[in-house]
């Protein structure tokens, strides 16, 4: 698992890199995928809403992931009075 606010969005050079798509390591999978793209922001700055904090999953335990029901697997959620950006929670079901 890599996660945290990486101040980045997912199509950047750096995101990138650390999941994988520039064929190095082997792929990470961006959990917030899960979430309807309306929805999928954590930080808003002058109006845009950008995805900059992650939940990154390895293939192995991303299987885990998938067998959690639909509306569990990923949420990003507001904490208007703890942080300036939305939290994500991604459950994973290991049995």
């Amino acid at each position: 698992i890599v996660m945290g606010d990486m101040n980045d969005t997912p199509e950047t050079p750096v995101i990138m890199r650390i999941r994988g798509l520039d064929d190095i390591w082997q792929d990470l999978i961006q959990t917030a995928n899960e979430v309807p793209i309306e929805d999928r922001y954590t930080y808003i700055y002058q109006e845009e809403k950008n995805l900059l904090d992650h939940i990154l999953l390895s293939p192995n335990l991303y299987k885990y992931f998938r067998q959690v029901q639909q509306e569990k697997r990923c949420n990003i959620i507001g904490l208007e009075n703890i942080s300036d950006h939305r939290g994500v929670l991604a459950r994973v079901l290991i049995e």
